[in-house]
């Protein structure tokens, strides 16, 4: 057996955003984690991702482009969304998202560690559903 392992990612986080800056501080924040991290443009780029995956939104909200992008994406129960408000007093708009299957609606900038963190988190979640789906089958 070779002393050389192929490391299989162990997650994936798709990035949408205007201009790339989220994703590379996120490649920084998870540097050496098995984490694939990539910018995104469109839901067929997020889906060719490997499970389990979390979507970062932080586009300036065309709302029907976010919420189509939300729908499309939180059906998988492998998923998770992360959804940055441009306008923190859009109260309906967080409801919509989040009845949508948003995991997170945050309103305010956050340093790369935090969203790091609670992208580790929602990769963990989603890990262990996995397991013990598998467990059950």
């Amino acid at each position: 057996m070779s002393g050389t392992q192929t490391c299989r990612p162990c997650g994936a986080i798709g990035v949408l955003e205007s201009e790339p800056f989220l994703a590379p501080e996120l490649q920084r924040q998870c540097e050496g984690a098995q984490l694939v991290i990539r910018s995104i443009r469109h839901v067929d780029d997020f889906r060719a991702l490997a499970v389990p995956r979390v979507c970062v939104l932080a586009i300036e909200p065309d709302h029907d482009a976010v919420i189509r992008f939300v729908r499309d994406v939180s059906c998988d129960s492998d998923t998770a969304c992360v959804v940055f408000m441009a306008d923190p007093h859009d109260a309906a708009a967080e409801w919509i998202l989040r009845e949508l299957g948003a995991a997170s609606v945050i309103d305010r900038f956050l340093c790369g560690d935090e969203l790091a963190a609670i992208c580790r988190k929602l990769l963990k979640s989603l890990t262990q559903r996995v397991q013990k789906q598998e467990r059950h089958v």
